[in-house]
C-alpha cells in the first residue's frame, strides 16, 4: 500500500544517518504533506502561487468562534486542493495552556479511488502548533 502514497523527501527537511536529507514513502509522507500544506502561507513557494493556506491572515486575533470556523474551512478547502490522497473527516480547535492555538486535523487517507467504490483506511490525524 505504501508505493501508492509514493515516495519523497521529508518535510521540513531533516537529514538521515548518511547526511543525506530523509526519505518518507507511505502513509509518512502522506503526514509530511499534510504538515507541508497547513504550514505554507500562499504565495510563499514562487513556482507554485497557490500553494498552501492562508491562515497566517489570522495570526495576532481574538480567535473567536467565527474565526475558529473560518481556520477550520481554510485548511479543509487548503487539503482538499492540494492533498488528494486524503479525506479531511473534521478539524478540531483548542487553546493550550501558554494561549497557543492548536489545530488537530483528523482525516482518512484514500487507498484506491474507483468510480463506485471508495476503499478507506480510517483513523490519521495530524496536530498543529502556532
Amino acid at each position: 500500500m505504501s508505493d501508492f502514497f509514493g515516495h519523497g523527501i521529508a518535510t521540513p527537511f531533516c537529514r538521515d544517518q548518511r547526511g543525506d536529507f530523509c526519505h518518507l514513502g507511505g502513509e509518512d509522507l502522506v503526514r509530511s504533506c499534510v504538515q507541508q500544506v497547513i504550514g505554507t502561507q500562499v504565495g510563499e513557494l514562487p513556482w507554485r502561487w497557490g500553494f498552501g493556506t492562508k491562515i497566517e491572515t489570522l495570526r495576532h486575533r481574538n480567535m473567536d468562534f467565527a474565526l475558529r470556523e473560518f481556520l477550520r474551512v481554510m485548511i479543509r478547502d487548503a487539503l482538499r486542493t492540494w492533498e488528494p490522497r486524503t479525506q479531511v473527516d473534521r478539524v478540531e480547535t483548542e487553546t493550550d495552556i501558554e494561549g497557543h492555538l492548536v489545530v488537530h486535523v483528523f482525516y482518512t487517507l484514500i487507498t484506491s479511488n474507483v468510480r463506485g467504490n471508495r476503499v478507506v483506511n480510517q483513523g490519521r490525524n495530524v496536530s498543529v502548533v502556532f
